[in-house]
């Protein structure tokens, strides 16, 4: 029979290694420009498992007048660790928003690759 300590961390460490991190990606399929300005991993107040905002979220418009071309949103390493410190009652991601370029500039998204053209 195991004792009740070696249950309870027998249970945490099931639970730290169930945990993951992962990232969410959403393109509008506008080319790719920069990064709009104070929105690099941007700390974001979540509740509920991510299912109720802190506060409203800024318009788009008014981040990105010429249109945006992604929105990323995922979970450094603190967020996560207040995420399960708090069994999902506080839940704070990092949120990247990448404006599109200008038309006729394709300037691409960080680390991203540009495709070699199909016809020279």
């Amino acid at each position: 029979m195991t004792r009740p300590s070696t249950r309870a961390t027998t249970a945490l460490l099931a639970a730290l290694a169930s945990t993951a991190c992962g990232q969410a990606v959403i393109r509008s399929g506008a080319p790719a420009g920069n990064v709009a300005k104070n929105h690099d991993a941007r700390w974001r107040d979540g509740f509920l498992l991510g299912t109720v905002e802190a506060a409203d979220p800024e318009p788009l418009s008014s981040i990105c007048p010429g249109g945006w071309s992604e929105i990323r949103v995922s979970a450094s390493f603190p967020a996560a660790l207040l995420d399960w410190a708090t069994l999902g009652i506080y839940t704070p991601t990092n949120v990247t928003i990448v404006c599109a370029a200008p038309s006729g500039v394709y300037i691409g998204a960080p680390s991203e690759v540009p495709l070699a053209p199909l016809c020279r």
